[in-house]
């Protein structure tokens, strides 16, 4: 294969660009589509049509259109008044309409996190952005939908008319939209009951220590070590928050990053299994048959085929 064929299949990783004029980690653009090229309206930089990852975090509001957006491997149709919710590092592709509208509002943590009233307990607490606990798309009825909508169109104005104050004003219309999302969002919970603050700052650190070790540490038992409680803890607090056990996240998250590796890396599966500190790749072969359905060769057929042609 040709060096510029491999390239192809590297997965783009996008930043926000820099704007000396704006000053801080944000920006708001409209969603691709005929109507914002007409209109001549800034949209989001690079091709959004093709597999890619941020360094940042990224709401969509879809107020027309359809489609299917891709994020992690899972299809969720575009419908209007949807929100879809991508976090860093995720790999998503949305393969809009042309007639498509609607913003796209891009942050990073470090933007929202400078004050440590607007977040205590991170923004991974929060479901949407948390692939793990289910579902990141959110759809509203028209009146939940128009009273997000007027929050982002005032960002729209504000990011510009506010001067030395936009910071501040910015950052507390998304915290106002990220907690109305999470209202709405823990609306749609099929009981009444509520983690204790102490299980969620707990199961954010373990997912935070996951993945900073889920290349070389694949063990409930080191997890617990390193956050001082012992796995049997874990494990409950783990089923309680998000219905899945320490281990199930801890290989989820594994073999996400096989995935990732598989299609957008020239890495053999040998390889992969090597990266994620298996020893045996047969092993590894078949544990990832386990949790998707196909060996490593076959999902990375199927995916670039269905990705790259």
């Amino acid at each position: 294969m040709k060096s510029g064929e491999n390239k192809k299949k590297i997965i783009p990783v996008h930043h926000l660009p820099e704007d000396r004029s704006q000053g801080f980690d944000f920006k708001l653009y409209h969603l691709k589509g005929e109507y914002a090229y007409n209109k001549k309206l800034t949209s989001m930089p690079g091709e959004t049509s093709v597999p890619h990852r941020h360094k940042f975090y990224e709401v969509c509001f879809f107020t027309k259109g359809g489609g299917v957006h891709e994020i992690d491997f899972q299809s969720y149709e575009i419908k209007e008044r949807s929100i879809h919710f991508i976090s860093p590092g995720q790999v998503h592709r949305i393969a809009g309409k042309a007639e498509n509208q609607g913003f796209v509002l891009a942050f990073t943590g470090s933007f929202l996190l400078e004050n440590d009233q607007y977040l205590p307990v991170g923004l991974n607490s929060l479901d949407f952005f948390n692939p793990v606990q289910g579902n990141q798309i959110l759809q509203l009825d028209i009146e939940e939908y128009r009273r997000i909508l007027q929050l982002v169109e005032g960002i729209e104005v504000d990011q510009h008319e506010m001067g030395d104050y936009a910071r501040d004003i910015v950052r507390s219309y998304i915290m106002i939209i990220l907690n109305k999302c999470k209202h709405y969002y823990s609306l749609l919970r099929l009981d009444d009951s509520q983690p204790e603050g102490s299980v969620l700052k707990l199961v954010e650190k373990f997912k935070n220590k996951v993945d900073q070790h889920f290349r070389t540490m694949h063990q409930v038992q080191e997890y617990s070590q390193l956050l001082n409680i012992t796995p049997g803890h874990l494990n409950r607090c783990c089923k309680k928050l998000t219905g899945l056990n320490a281990s199930e996240l801890v290989l989820h998250r594994i073999v996400l990053e096989a995935k990732r590796l598989l299609i957008f890396t020239e890495k053999t599966s040998k390889e992969v299994a090597f990266e994620l500190s298996f020893e045996d790749p047969s092993y590894f072969s078949r544990i990832f048959k386990k949790k998707t359905g196909f060996s490593p060769t076959s999902f990375r057929n199927r995916m670039r085929d269905k990705y790259h042609h």
